[in-house]
């Protein structure tokens, strides 16, 4: 139940549900005040992994630095960026370095679309020039982005494939999608 209650904490956010088989529900529970103690503190414990907090830190620095090095870089931004209540950072870093941003068609509303940096949302119904954009670019990073099959046209692996594509998600199984 411990990591159960702790992987409740972590990864994306949102409502988690615990069944409780119906026998078990009338069973008398004893435990102290101390129990309940520990057991929030193993929780904690898992959810607080520093290694893995500067492993992944580790990781977007170089995607960032990629995506700085480019020539024709792109930000592409999902509503994970918005569910991680990252949206101010990724737009500030936008508008320090001057980035053209993409985003998810749940994302469109972090950026006003009178932007010079915003390029609309690429995908199988977009304008035009959003798709533009996107097949001009050199180097993708995606925030947060899952490219459902409506935004990639049930082509995933075409979406943005001339450039050096650089994923970033907290959701392992939507990252696995992608492959390497």
């Amino acid at each position: 139940l411990i990591s159960t209650l702790a992987e409740a904490f972590t990864g994306r956010p949102g409502v988690v549900f615990i069944e409780f088989p119906l026998d078990t529900q009338g069973l008398p529970i004893e435990y102290t005040d101390a129990d309940v103690a520990s057991a929030a503190d193993a929780v904690r414990k898992i959810i607080s992994t520093p290694a893995a907090a500067l492993n992944s830190a580790a990781k977007l620095t170089s995607a960032l630095e990629s995506l700085l090095a480019a020539q024709r870089p792109l930000l592409y931004i999902g509503n994970g960026v918005r569910a991680a209540t990252v949206q101010d950072a990724a737009l500030a870093f936008a508008r320090r370095y001057n980035m053209p941003c993409a985003f998810s068609w749940l994302s469109e509303d972090i950026m006003p679309a009178a932007d010079p940096l915003f390029t609309g949302c690429p995908g199988g119904l977009a304008e035009i020039s959003a798709n533009q954009v996107l097949f001009r670019a050199d180097t993708i990073l995606i925030l947060g982005g899952r490219l459902d099959l409506g935004t990639t046209a049930f082509q995933r692996h075409v979406f943005g494939d001339q450039a050096h594509r650089i994923v970033v998600d907290i959701d392992q199984p939507e990252l696995d999608k992608f492959g390497d």
